[in-house]
């Protein structure tokens, strides 16, 4: 059975409950200050089947403008809407607001409800249904059925369900690919059940045993049980009012306004750039940096708008701009949001997120727009590349390229596969990039070893993290890994071991650097297994930095071996000393420090280092105090 969800909206006490209640049974108004006072506060839900074979959602909304805050959350996630006005008032301020929410929120199909008929006569009807025309004229209302109803005497209902059921086969199923989200909006706890969190799911598919996890704060949970208007399922789709049991959190850990979703599926964010839309009838003009009330799902923020291009934005105007939040809320590309002045809260405008984690703009920054107008009606291989040019010398998950961009992991894979088709992504290992960020990324490497061998032509390379941190502290290890790998199999560099260095960069010790290398290897070769410290290898040289370097050549080379911190041996000394420890265990069976040093005369100091590197090297293997064959 499809799953569709229609909400209601209008003026309050225009009796949005009570068709609710006529049409489904279901008693909306269930927290007793509602029944008292004969209206809608929090939220109300309620379902029944269309003809047709649709489950339809009802999400009935409060009217006052007290809980308008109430009433956005309501609205979001709406399929369709029944715009409620009572015949024997009309269209009132309330009226007019859940209107314009409704088209800020992109509500595409719906109808209108003329309630309480039975309270009017038949042309004071006809003047209500002329106002009506007045105010969804132009509007994806326009054209819309308008049916009288009573639910005292239930005239009109039959028609208004037969008017559902054409709009419940005509919208389009929501995409079930991708992560599961859906904005919290009621959370209570169960004796013998635990957490139960409701909402509309916004997108994918949850299944119970669903890692889950609760945003923004980050709480992990698996879903434990889902109900679908009170029913056991073992999954639910984008598009349904559920219920999910949780399991391993307190109801503290979740609130109203908070999201879940698929374990690791999204990040928090403060800022989000956007298109807005403003009023056409906004009194007065919107000034940069205005605080505002950032309505999105289920969550009101206090935020500032920024605008990209301009100090202020009038009536009627669309713009792009960057909402910066006070607190972190989760939110997707292509997500409808509203705004409200901070005070009075009037309604300012509202549109859609096109970026969740944009940098932080300056107004009239260059590119800033141009890059938003990509994202805003770029093709998939269009956005894709932009958002991996975005961001920079890193690898993208495709996880977080499909929640980046909005798109369906069916969809974001086939652009990949065409980028990738023409060198603009490349794929590394679990990750992708952008293939202009991994060639500059390779040439500024390449600039930077041949500055090093400049400067330093005696050292036969640059230790692998040192030219990483010469790239910029931004680098992905991963991304530069593979831009170490690309050049090498290119034969542009060497790996050595730590060090990285230029294909043709060979070490030439000629002239005194020639007589500076021969004097510290004799040095080291006369000491044997007593060796000189480096200090006083490198004494009897004028520059004892120059020296030490021709002595890093040594090592690098291999006529000298690093030991320990501080300790070297000629590569003569180490086999020697190597022979004779294999000899021992070969005649005894073990050998240990003590012998070898006795065997070796040499001191303790330097056999316990070196019988450590013969285990590391894999030469010998310790047990307790004594070496055997590896």
């Amino acid at each position: 059975m499809r799953h569709i969800i229609i909400g209601t909206a209008g003026h309050v006490d225009h009796g949005k409950s009570a068709l609710i209640r006529a049409l489904t049974g279901i008693e909306l108004d269930r927290l007793r200050e509602e029944q008292e006072r004969g209206m809608s506060i929090e939220l109300g839900f309620a379902h029944f089947g269309l003809p047709g074979g649709v489950l339809a959602g009802i999400v009935d909304v409060p009217g006052h403008q007290r809980f308008i805050k109430n009433m956005l959350m309501g609205a979001t996630g709406m399929d369709a809407v029944i715009l409620v006005v009572a015949a024997d008032e009309g269209v009132m301020p309330q009226t007019r607001e859940h209107f314009d929410i409704l088209r800020l929120l992109n509500v595409k199909v719906g109808l209108l409800a003329l309630t309480k008929i039975d309270l009017v006569d038949p042309e004071w009807l006809d003047l209500v249904r002329a106002e009506i025309s007045d105010l969804v004229h132009g509007s994806f209302l326009e054209g819309a059925p308008v049916i009288g109803v009573s639910s005292v005497t239930r005239e009109g209902l039959p028609e208004l369900v037969k008017a559902l059921a054409l709009i419940g086969s005509q919208v389009p199923e929501r995409p079930a690919a991708g992560p599961f989200r859906m904005a919290i909006d009621r959370v209570f706890s169960i004796a013998g059940f635990g957490v139960v969190v409701t909402g509309t799911l916004a997108a994918g598919v949850v299944r119970v045993g669903d890692q889950a996890e609760i945003l923004p704060h980050g709480a992990l949970t698996r879903v434990r049980g889902i109900q679908v208007h009170g029913g056991k399922e073992s999954l639910a789709s984008a598009g349904t009012r559920v219920a999910l049991n949780l399991a391993g959190i307190e109801v503290s850990e979740a609130s109203r306004g908070e999201v879940i979703t698929a374990a690791g599926s999204l990040a928090p964010t403060q800022m989000v750039d956007v298109r807005l839309e403003l009023l056409p009838e906004l009194p007065a003009a919107v000034a940069h940096r205005s605080r505002i009330r950032f309505h999105a799902g289920a969550v009101e923020l206090m935020g500032r708008i920024a605008f990209l291009d301009r100090l202020e934005a009038r009536a009627g105007e669309s713009v792009l701009a960057q909402i910066r939040l006070e607190a972190p809320t989760a939110i997707g590309r292509g997500d409808r949001f509203v705004l409200r002045h901070y005070s009075p809260s009037l309604l300012v405008g509202g549109g859609a997120v096109l970026d969740i984690h944009p940098h932080r703009h300056r107004r009239n920054q260059p590119g800033v727009i141009d890059s938003l107008l990509v994202l805003e009606r770029g093709s998939p291989e269009e956005l894709l590349s932009h958002l991996l040019l975005n961001a920079g010398p890193t690898l993208v998950s495709m996880v977080d390229l499909a929640a980046a961009s909005g798109l369906a992991p069916e969809t974001a894979g086939a652009a990949l596969q065409a980028l990738a088709a023409r060198g603009v992504a490349v794929s590394i290992g679990k990750g992708w990039a952008h293939g202009d960020q991994l060639r500059e990324t390779q040439r500024r490497l390449l600039e930077w070893l041949d500055e090093f061998h400049r400067m330093h032509p005696l050292l036969p390379g640059i230790a692998r993290e040192d030219l990483r941190g010469r790239l910029g502290r931004m680098l992905d290890s991963r991304f530069y890994s593979a831009c170490l790998a690309c050049l090498e199999a290119s034969g542009a560099i060497v790996n050595a071991g730590p060090l990285v260095h230029a294909a043709q960069h060979q070490v030439r010790l000629e002239g005194e650097d020639s007589r500076c290398a021969a004097g510290i290897l004799n040095a080291y070769r006369v000491g044997g297994l007593n060796p000189p410290s480096v200090d006083e290898a490198l004494s009897a040289w004028r520059s004892a930095a120059h020296a030490r370097e021709i002595l890093d050549v040594l090592v690098f080379r291999g006529d000298l071996v690093k030991i320990a911190e501080g300790l070297l041996l000629s590569k003569e000394a180490v086999e020697s000393a190597a022979q004779t420890a294999v000899e021992q265990i070969r005649e005894n069976g073990r050998t240990t420090v003590g012998r070898m040093r006795d065997s070796l005369e040499s001191s303790r100091k330097v056999m316990v280092p070196l019988m450590e590197y013969f285990d590391a090297t894999h030469l010998t293997r310790r047990k307790g105090d004594e070496r055997v064959l590896y």
